[in-house]
């Protein structure tokens, strides 16, 4: 099996876990993904697609899968894993754009989320201030 394909065959088996998402299987997905750096925009294409298409309840997981794969690649001393970094960068706000659907428990989660990007300047600061006001503003009813 591919790469690719092992990669989202792991993915998708988020669909089949028990609430929340284990640690341990956030490894999993993020070790396959830095074992596949060469088809990273692949892999960062079906998480974005993942988050668009999965259930409510499993977009906070997907968005900890983010986090996961962007902070394990930007630790990294090779060019090719540091390359998600920057993919990442470019899809997040088409990702945070379909979290405005998670229930409002995890919203606050995914707030906290992005004040850790913020904080480790793990993205654009000023872009991820503009996304979470457009599409978490706190106080607003789902």
């Amino acid at each position: 099996m591919s790469k690719e394909l092992e990669f989202e065959k792991e993915l998708h088996a988020l669909y089949e876990v028990k609430l929340p998402v284990s640690a341990s299987r956030i490894q999993s997905i993020t070790k396959l993904a830095i074992k596949n750096t060469k088809g990273y925009k692949n892999v960062v294409f079906a998480i974005e697609k993942f988050i668009q298409k999965c259930p409510d309840e499993l977009k906070l997981g997907a968005m900890y899968v983010v986090d996961s794969i962007a902070r394990t690649a930007a630790k990294s001393s090779s060019s090719d894993v540091k390359a998600y970094v920057s993919r990442f960068a470019e899809k997040i706000e088409s990702m945070l754009s379909n979290v405005v659907y998670a229930p409002e428990k995890d919203k606050d989660k995914i707030r906290k989320l992005l004040g850790v990007w913020k904080k480790s300047k793990l993205f654009d600061e000023e872009l991820l201030k503009k996304l979470e006001k457009e599409f978490l503003p706190k106080g607003m009813l789902s």
